[in-house]
């Protein structure tokens, strides 16, 4: 953060490195207003340079209200992510009451995704598909997956015919003979545990940057009256409006959300509405609230900023990228001009780089913030 000629300007940070520098620049901020704020990093197994970052401010007095903030968790969107916590601590940090509000911000869950610019992490786990906290993983299943695995994963490298929208759609033509759109659809983006390659691949145990975050949250749970969880995110949904999306476990519909949170686009994670996601975070910290917390009030929802926005041409063409990606990372591409197209695409899907779409998720995020903390009775004179 600067100020330029009076006006105040958030930077998004251009790589890892900054990123957690530019997080770790934030304690003197919150150590003035909760003085036994601490900053832990842990760093992963193995790789002692790259670390999941969190501050944890205890209130001065009563323990009732926690706020906790996560970005990341898709590494490369933790990019957008950093900059909302910017934007979270210059502006509405002095609007809550540190007597009674504790605060936890996590810097880059998946720090080896945010450093390498990818989604997933060094296993190729997407972390958002990983948060099974029972059963076994194994009986986890995804019917239409399999099937759909050669095309959804081929395994070769990329060729520059592939990079034509035309022949990407010629090999949806298969599958949508046997499969309706829908389940082309979900087999793609809820999740699947059988393909270590493939496409939204959810691991088969849970992933040491979530039993990190277990480390950090689990003991809050039921410390706090009331726990607020805020994720952010970027890709999907519209490019000019930032979606506030929830669990199916929040019963309030999306208009009564949109109304009580005085935000214009509310959605939970079910099809029709934005798309059902299983081992999803938000999701699992409300199962494992009212297991081991009953009597704690949680709220929990992700922030996610739409890119290409939200037509079937732009659903398409992310798809499309995110194939592309997968394809590179595991098989690589036949020419560097091919891979450095496929690297240009992904990263225009997760980190924009326009200054109008930047300062549009700058002002949804603002807008998102001040009615969630609002109606959450977080905010000075809101209770």
């Amino acid at each position: 953060m600067d100020l330029s000629e009076g006006r105040l300007t958030f930077s998004f940070p251009a790589d890892y490195p900054t990123a957690r520098a530019q997080f770790r620049a934030l304690a003197p901020r919150l150590q003035a207003r909760w003085p036994a704020a601490q900053m832990e990093a842990f760093p992963l197994s193995g790789q002692a340079d790259l670390t999941v970052d969190g501050f944890y401010a205890p209130p001065l007095e009563t323990p009732r209200r926690l706020l906790t903030v996560t970005t990341g968790l898709h590494g490369i969107e933790g990019y957008v992510g950093a900059t909302m916590v910017q934007l979270l601590v210059e502006e509405f940090l002095p609007r809550l009451d540190p007597r009674e509000t504790g605060l936890l911000l996590i810097h880059a869950l998946n720090p080896w995704g945010m450093a390498q610019r990818q989604k997933t992490n060094a296993a190729n786990v997407d972390l958002n598909r990983n948060f099974i906290l029972e059963g076994d993983f194994p009986v986890v299943s995804n019917a239409d997956y399999a099937a759909l695995h050669p095309v959804f994963a081929p395994s070769r490298p990329v060729q520059r015919r592939d990079l034509g929208l035309l022949h990407f759609l010629l090999t949806l033509v298969g599958p949508l003979r046997r499969f309706s759109v829908a389940r082309v659809q979900e087999a793609f983006l809820i999740g699947q545990y059988s393909h270590a390659d493939g496409i939204y691949y959810g691991g088969t145990a849970l992933q040491e940057e979530l039993q990190l975050l277990l480390r950090w949250l689990r003991p809050c749970l039921g410390r706090y009256e009331q726990v607020v969880y805020l994720d952010m995110h970027t890709g999907y949904g519209p490019r000019q409006q930032m979606s506030v999306v929830h669990s199916p476990q929040e019963l309030r519909s999306d208009r009564e959300l949109a109304a009580r949170l005085d935000y214009p686009l509310v959605v939970h994670t079910e099809p029709g509405a934005f798309y059902a996601i299983r081992g999803d975070v938000v999701d699992g910290l409300y199962s494992l609230t009212r297991s081991e917390a009953p009597r704690t009030r949680f709220y929990g929802a992700a922030f996610e900023f739409g890119t290409l926005g939200d037509s079937w041409p732009a659903k398409i063409r992310s798809m499309q990228t995110m194939i592309l990606a997968n394809q590179l990372r595991h098989h690589g591409a036949g020419t560097a001009a091919v891979r450095a197209a496929v690297l240009r695409r992904f990263e225009a899907l997760y980190v924009p780089t326009a200054a109008s779409w930047r300062d549009k998720a700058l002002a949804d995020g603002r807008r998102a913030f001040e009615g969630i903390l609002r109606a959450e009775g977080l905010l000075a004179g809101a209770h």
